[in-house]
């Protein structure tokens, strides 16, 4: 079965903390969702290496890479229980 996804809708673990999922949007509109066990969750490891791949290839660059915006963003130190900003 091959779900072509239109939209990704939701992450997030299952109830009992044994696998990872996915909501999706279908190509119909339908919503589906791809449940992955902990010991195949190391997939989402190779997405960052298959967009790069992806992107190379329609793109016809080696050097094309594939970049995320960011609007807003903070580190924090949780050191000693004590939470501080730093920028």
């Amino acid at each position: 079965m091959k779900i072509c996804s239109t939209k990704l809708t939701t992450c997030s673990t299952a109830r009992d903390s044994d696998a990872v999922e996915l909501g999706l949007l279908e190509h119909s509109g339908k919503p589906v969702f791809v449940q992955l066990p902990l010991e195949q969750a190391s997939l989402v490891m190779t997405l960052p290496h298959l967009l790069a791949l992806a992107l190379k290839r329609r793109t016809g660059r080696e050097n094309a890479r594939y970049v995320f915006r960011i609007s807003k963003w903070s580190v924090e130190s949780t050191e000693n229980d004590n939470f501080s900003l730093l920028r």
